[in-house]
């Protein structure tokens, strides 16, 4: 099984709520959501804890962890484009 990892600016948003359902309806248990990471969580929504305990996924504690322990990555921040280049980089 290929674990797959998000990564995002905030994890309660529409992309990151029903990706990990599509991933198992069409990787037909080859794929996995395992792993997540937010840089902060948006107000009103779902922190980071919740979100991962609403989906059955781990919570990671960087972004250097996700990279680690995962085989695949979705940075997504759908809202905010500007800063997809700068979440991946975690060195």
């Amino acid at each position: 099984m290929k674990k797959i990892g998000f990564i995002d600016l905030f994890i309660d948003e529409w992309h990151s709520n029903n990706y990990p359902k599509w991933i198992k309806e069409i990787g037909k248990s080859e794929f996995d959501v395992a792993l997540a990471w937010e840089e902060k969580p948006k107000e009103g929504r779902r922190p980071l804890e919740t979100w991962c305990r609403d989906f059955g996924v781990a919570p990671a504690g960087s972004i250097a962890e996700v990279v680690e322990k995962c085989d695949v990555i979705c940075v997504l921040a759908p809202a905010n484009p500007e800063v997809h280049e700068r979440l991946p980089n975690y060195r």
